[in-house]
């Protein structure tokens, strides 16, 4: 009994964690507090896959909302409205998917800290600010990703393959730009689990997916060449930003920091954890999101008031 009373403790506070997430949102959009846009153009095109069709979406303006961001994944949402055709079933969804990347943390941290210890850090992750942030900010494609790269990193540090790739899969197709976050991990197995073989596939299959989404796949649906590309101090393009990055290191790293807002929001996310991932290995895996956040023109991406 009390084995299954362990195991059954991350489920219980995940459950708990998704209850609350989910009454705070419905709370919220009850009361007129949510927002129009993405719940708006989310619940449209969900609607539409639920009926088995690709809707144009009106809150948007495009034909096909994977001509904007390619997430074929929020077609597993669909059939969740056959139950419920309203809104805040994206409400409810995501907080399921939040807090069920909790999960991994426990099942890691257990055997290194034991039951207490991992359960300080699951309920450590549930109350993080950033993913509080990410649920009262409606719903987003990235509630998908959010489960996804964890189950992921946790098949990348324990060995768990099919797991991994699995994961990786689910998102890449969640989001194109998730894919650079599994590159990451593809980097962290070559140069600290010195597994080469495996590391070097994982970057090769995802930074491929990377380049033919934004580079085939969104400008064929769309009509149009990939537009969500605004970092001024790595050029005009994708393609150029790896040269850019090389031939001036120190415009891009100083323009990480370069925003007081900027520094705030990184000292809250690594000070909310006492700075301690800092000194971790696994701060590699966090680069592409760090770069993709903070290098950006758009102020939204590195403000602590979206979902981002």
């Amino acid at each position: 009994m009390r084995r299954l009373a362990v195991d059954a403790l991350p489920v219980g506070c995940a459950s708990t964690a998704a209850t609350f997430y989910a009454v705070v949102s419905i709370y919220r959009h009850d009361r007129f507090a949510s927002g129009g846009y993405d719940l708006g153009l989310f619940d449209q095109t969900i609607w539409g896959y639920s009926r088995l069709e690709l809707v144009r979406n009106t809150v948007k303006g495009v034909p096909n909302l994977l001509g904007d961001h390619f997430h074929p994944a929020l077609m597993l949402l669909a059939p969740a409205y056959w139950i419920w055709d309203d809104a805040r079933v994206l409400l409810v969804a995501q907080a399921l998917l939040l807090a069920a990347a909790s999960l991994p943390l426990f099942w890691w941290a257990r055997p290194r800290l034991g039951v207490v210890g991992a359960t300080a850090i699951q309920l450590a992750f549930l109350g993080f600010w950033g993913l509080l942030a990410g649920m009262i900010f409606d719903f987003h494609e990235l509630a998908l990703a959010v489960p996804a790269i964890s189950f992921g990193l946790y098949g990348l540090l324990e060995r768990r393959q099919a797991l991994f790739w699995a994961m990786l899969a689910l998102g890449c197709l969640a989001k194109e730009d998730i894919a650079l976050i599994f590159a990451a991990m593809g980097v962290y197995a070559v140069v600290i689990q010195r597994r080469p073989r495996f590391g070097l596939g994982a970057i090769g299959l995802a930074g491929a997916w990377f380049a033919v989404t934004i580079g085939v796949i969104i400008p064929a649906i769309s009509g149009n060449r990939y537009h969500y590309w605004h970092y001024p101090s790595l050029g005009r393009s994708p393609t150029g930003a790896p040269f850019a990055a090389v031939r001036r290191p120190w415009r891009v790293a100083a323009a990480v920091l370069d925003r007081r807002e900027k520094r705030a929001t990184l000292a809250a996310t690594f000070g909310a954890w006492l700075f301690l991932p800092l000194g971790s290995p696994l701060l590699l895996v966090t680069l592409p999101t760090i770069a993709e956040r903070f290098l950006a023109g758009n102020p939204a991406f590195w403000s602590d008031r979206f979902q981002y």
